[in-house]
């Protein structure tokens, strides 16, 4: 079984499933990227904005103002 080149895997999105609603989540995404873009979405599939503190290039820390649970696409 043969691995994707290096920059197929750039091109798609690190995927996080937050199951569990929580005010702070730490996602590590392995992109290897200082700042990759983020795109928050809720259960109801509504699109969102909050705080992101990009820790290194590999994780970000998500702050919410109340737990929710939700899906982050990580490009």
């Amino acid at each position: 079984m043969s691995q994707k080149p290096w920059i197929l895997r750039q091109l798609e999105p690190y995927i996080h499933t937050q199951a569990v609603p929580m005010e702070e989540v730490t996602i590590v995404h392995n992109k290897g990227k200082l700042f990759p873009p983020i795109l928050l979405v809720t259960d109801a599939g509504d699109v969102f904005e909050t705080l992101v503190e990009y820790v290194d290039k590999n994780t970000v820390i998500v702050k919410l103002n109340l737990a929710i649970s939700f899906i982050a696409y990580i490009h």
